[in-house]
């Protein structure tokens, strides 16, 4: 069947995005165009949007049977049936199938819902406060006269141009259309606000109630806070909240309409000597190790090294109209100063307040700020994210942000890369995105649909550019001033979010693979090889090591291909390393245990709860890390075969596995 199309936004494969530019001398700066159209309806908005209209028409006559043409305030609800195809080919034909002539457009009599519920503070409960259509449900007692307002459904077939209301031209010398019976379908409109003289009736014998859309609302809610947690950090559900407080004077909350916001990801706070750019908070309760109480944890990069004041946390709980104030009890810097970096806007830090235990309750949100009475412009919803039953999974891997826009062959190794660690026995990989290719997006998508990827999109903070192909150039040319940090604060975050869902954090690239070598696989390497070897140690361990030893990328070079291995594993087919691992301590990744480790490093763990962060190396014999050299550029994957090399072939236990999954992967995406 094919399904009638909407020509407005998308997502999730659902919505095609077309960017637009004013023509002519027309001003294209953002805020000067909304003021310049808002002046100019008439003059250049309406026209403009019969192009788009036609636009969408014409590029999609041949995809689609029907188009509606609708503003992201309106939708043509069916009264009787629960589908647009039930109503045009069940409902609609079948009451004209008398017709001679065909029909270009179904038409959608208007009528307006009134945005009053907050005026009237009457919110249906089991509706979150942010779905506006479900909470307003109050609408004028007649719809708008015949041909006003009017929305349809277009025909193809027969449609050569489009209005917003109607079809403007067709093929044929006129444009035959039918209404809806009012008792099967309506334009329901929405009002935004009350300023429109449409928009401004009360409540009383001019409004009825009108519930029809409820009935998808069990479908409804959960599609759209599926969407709504994709921004945790905008509280849509408290664009209403303007009463909360402190005082009058004092610690207001912040509504999503008052936060300042940079670069989507990001809220800013003005400090007397600092600007604060924070990224997320969490509720962390683990109390067994230091018996102190539970915390709030923020994420955030200042523009200084060692923040000048005081700080404080301003806690908001569900139900609650004043803040707890909480002072910030420790402050963890990400980064080391002997490293340097100090002039550098862009330094990493965790905060941390504790939550009264009298309380008993995560807090919903937080603000930080410099002084307990100060009206914040930040306020990050408290992320907890809790184990079903309290049962943890084993192995989370996380993955700094990937920025391979134009590699397309990343999307093969990548594969390879995945198969492998869901071989090992990873449960969930974590990956953080700023740019990647077309075919690297499509792996990715696959994951996600498989459960196994979770990916995570990022904006760079502050002025730094987030334009894609200048972003790449400025992050490589300012690797420890701004890229360096921000992989601390993405290791860090992706730990916070998972550390009451998996036993181990394993933070490593993707051209790496921590590899067991006389095990199958990471849980007996753990559980059965190296608690075993330090069971005798009276303190816990925060990470287990594994050493660094890289694999030379040459095997194109040599031209020695190993027969019954695809070229393209990368892994599989590139078995020359360095005869000798990297020094103690050097280029490490590990095994972090959640119980104890507070932030994390690239290559070990910055902080723990305790006041050091214990760890112990695998043996040699039992595992290491595989590092694989992409290219020769880098000094240390510029060795020749020799002495100084040696083959190890340690992964090809795993080939028969690896190949048929990659391959089977490769396929379904369309790559192979």
């Amino acid at each position: 069947e094919t399904r009638p199309t909407t020509c407005s936004l998308s997502h999730f494969g659902l919505v095609e995005v077309t960017k637009l530019a004013l023509p002519g001398s027309a001003p294209n700066v953002p805020d000067l165009m909304a003021l310049y159209m808002s002046h100019r309806t008439f003059g250049i908005q309406c026209p403009l949007e019969l192009i788009q209209y036609t636009d969408c028409l014409l590029k999609n006559m041949n995809l689609f049977e029907f188009i509606v043409a609708v503003d992201v305030d309106e939708v043509i609800l069916p009264l009787k049936v629960d589908n647009w195809y039930d109503l045009i080919y069940k409902v609609a034909i079948t009451k004209h199938k008398k017709r001679t002539e065909g029909i270009a457009s179904f038409v959608a009599r208007n009528v307006h819902f009134m945005d009053d519920t907050d005026e009237y503070q009457d919110w249906t409960q089991g509706i979150p406060k942010y779905m506006h259509m479900l909470q307003n449900i109050h609408r004028n007692v007649s719809h708008t006269n015949i041909g006003e307002a009017i929305k349809c459904f277009h025909n193809t077939d027969y449609v050569l141009a489009l209005h917003n209301h109607y079809a403007r031209l067709c093929l044929s010398d006129n444009c035959p259309d039918v209404d809806f019976d009012l008792e099967d379908a309506h334009l329901q409109h929405f009002c935004l606000g009350r300023k429109k003289s449409e928009c401004q009736w009360k409540r009383g014998k001019d409004l009825v109630v009108d519930t029809s859309i409820w009935r998808f609302k069990d479908k409804l809610i959960p599609a759209t806070q599926k969407v709504h947690d994709l921004a945790p950090n905008v509280l849509a559900d408290h664009v209403n909240d303007t009463d909360r407080k402190l005082n009058d004077t004092c610690a207001h909350y912040v509504n999503p309409y008052d936060v300042k916001y940079n670069n989507i990801m990001w809220q800013v706070q003005k400090m007397p000597r600092e600007t604060y750019h924070l990224f997320n908070a969490y509720f962390d309760n683990r109390t067994a190790l230091t018996g102190e109480g539970s915390f709030v944890r923020i994420l955030a990069i200042i523009d200084r090294q060692e923040p000048s004041n005081k700080s404080f946390c301003q806690l908001w709980f569900a139900n609650k109209p004043e803040p707890t104030i909480s002072e910030v009890s420790r402050t963890d810097f990400l980064w080391y100063k002997e490293w340097g970096n100090d002039k550098s806007p862009y330094q990493p830090y965790l905060f941390s307040c504790a939550v009264p235990a009298s309380l008993e309750m995560v807090p919903e949100s937080v603000s930080l700020v410099a002084n307990p009475c100060d009206n914040a412009t930040n306020n990050l919803r408290v992320i907890d994210n809790r184990a079903p039953f309290g049962k943890k999974l084993i192995f989370a891997v996380c993955v700094k942000a990937m920025n391979f826009k134009h590699q397309p062959l990343v999307s093969v190794k990548l594969v390879e890369w995945i198969e492998m660690h869901k071989i090992l026995g990873a449960d969930k990989i974590f990956i953080y995105e700023l740019q990647v290719h077309p075919n690297t997006t499509r792996v990715l998508d696959y994951y996600k649909a498989q459960g196994l990827v979770e990916v995570t999109k990022l904006a760079l903070p502050g002025s730094a550019p987030n334009v894609p192909d200048l972003m790449a150039l400025y992050l490589s040319e300012r690797t420890f001033g701004i890229q360096c940090p921000l992989e601390l604060i993405q290791y860090t975050d992706c730990l916070l979010k998972n550390m009451n869902l998996f036993e181990f954090i394993v933070a490593v690239d993707v051209d790496e693979v921590i590899l067991p070598l006389k095990v199958d696989n990471w849980y007996d390497l753990i559980y059965k090889v190296a608690i075993p070897k330090h069971k005798k140690r009276t303190e816990g361990i925060a990470s287990f090591v594994a050493r660094n030893v890289h694999f030379m990328d040459d095997t194109d070079e040599y031209q020695d291909w190993t027969q019954g291995i695809p070229k393209y594993m990368h892994m599989l087919q590139n078995v020359h390393r360095n005869a000798s691992h990297m020094e103690i301590g050097d280029s490490i990744k590990c095994f972090h245990n959640t119980d104890y480790v507070l932030a994390l490093h690239n290559h070990y763990a910055r902080h723990c709860l305790g006041n050091y962060c214990p760890d112990v190396d695998f043996d040699l014999e039992d595992a290491h890390l595989q590092h694989y050299c992409l290219g020769r550029k880098k000094s240390e994957c510029q060795r020749k075969r020799g002495k100084d090399l040696v083959e190890d072939t340690s992964i090809w236990r795993f080939k028969d596995k690896l190949i048929p999954a990659t391959q089977k992967v490769l396929r379904a995406v369309g790559i192979l």
